[in-house]
């Protein structure tokens, strides 16, 4: 992949620079100046003590994690890992849980280094958008709190315990489709995002974990409950749609689930405009732990 292919791939600013490390035969990653040793990760904890599985509505064991941990200094390394065990991509995070840079994949063992300040969010804004409600969700969290004070100003302590959010997530087929309709894919990905919100809930003045505690999927369109609320194009937010339907499922036939928040993982786009733009989240919010805690995603 040449570099003007990886810009558009992850969406970076045109004439971005992008470097392109190994891993060696030492287990390390060699990028430029940056070198991080991937030895002695540990698989991430993302399940709870109860967590649950289904897919294509039959009740399964607990997928596989692949994603692997470990601190170095001030930052957090997560490692996926393919099936054949050769690594996927990297991601380091900082100690208030951003986004630091990723090392993707691009090739027989080349990383491309995706730099969080080389995103092209400008374009991305324009692409992408959240539902239009009345009650506008709160802005993010990277933005109210900072890695040094709480949102009063005054000094933090480091984490002595954490809270838990126990998450439940489900993901419909084109999320599927998305990722090579394959279930293993599919499954390592929704993995791989709760891990990097949990990192960034654990940075001080937080400190939440959030771990999933049930965890379905579908990859067979014919019998997916929530094709039909995907099909009505519309996310949730000012009218009815994926949102009101999957809370509408949930409460339903979910009911035996025990869980703070639920969560929908979709491959598709909604209310997409005519330059492309797209609605890429909608969800309740002040709902944690209620009947309202749900939220649909626009996950890529």
């Amino acid at each position: 992949m040449d570099t003007g292919e990886i810009i558009k791939k992850y969406d970076l600013k045109v004439g971005s620079e992008v470097e392109i490390g190994f891993i060696t035969d030492e287990n390390l990653l060699k990028i430029g100046d940056e070198i991080y040793s991937l030895n002695d990760a540990l698989p991430y904890p993302i399940y709870t003590a109860k967590s649950t599985y289904m897919f294509n509505g039959e009740e399964q064991s607990l997928p596989e994690v692949r994603l692997f941990y470990k601190k170095i200094g001030d930052e957090v390394v997560t490692i996926l890992k393919a099936e054949d065990g050769t690594t996927d991509g990297i991601s380091i995070y900082s100690e208030e849980g951003d986004l630091r840079v990723s090392y993707e994949n691009v090739g027989d063992n080349e990383f491309a280094a995706i730099q969080s300040n080389s995103i092209d969010y400008e374009t991305l804004s324009e692409n992408f958008r959240y539902g239009d409600v009345e009650d506008k969700p709160a802005l993010n969290l990277r933005h109210l709190v900072s890695s040094d004070e709480s949102a009063s100003g005054e000094t933090k302590n480091a984490c002595a315990s954490f809270k838990e959010i126990e998450l439940a997530v489900a993901y419909e087929s084109s999320f599927c489709t998305k990722n090579s309709n394959s279930k293993n894919k599919s499954d390592q990905k929704v993995i791989q995002v709760v891990a990097g919100v949990s990192v960034k809930y654990q940075q001080t003045g937080l400190c939440t974990k959030v771990k999933i505690v049930h965890m379905e999927g579908y990859c067979d369109s014919a019998i997916d409950p929530y094709k039909e609320y995907v099909d009505l194009n519309n996310s949730g937010c000012g009218g009815s749609g994926l949102l009101q339907g999957f809370q509408k499922y949930w409460n339903n036939n979910r009911g035996n689930i025990i869980r703070d928040d639920a969560q929908l993982f979709s491959g598709t786009g909604l209310e997409c405009s005519g330059n492309g733009s797209c609605v890429i989240g909608c969800a309740y919010v002040r709902a944690l732990c209620g009947q309202s805690a749900y939220g649909v995603n626009y996950v890529m």
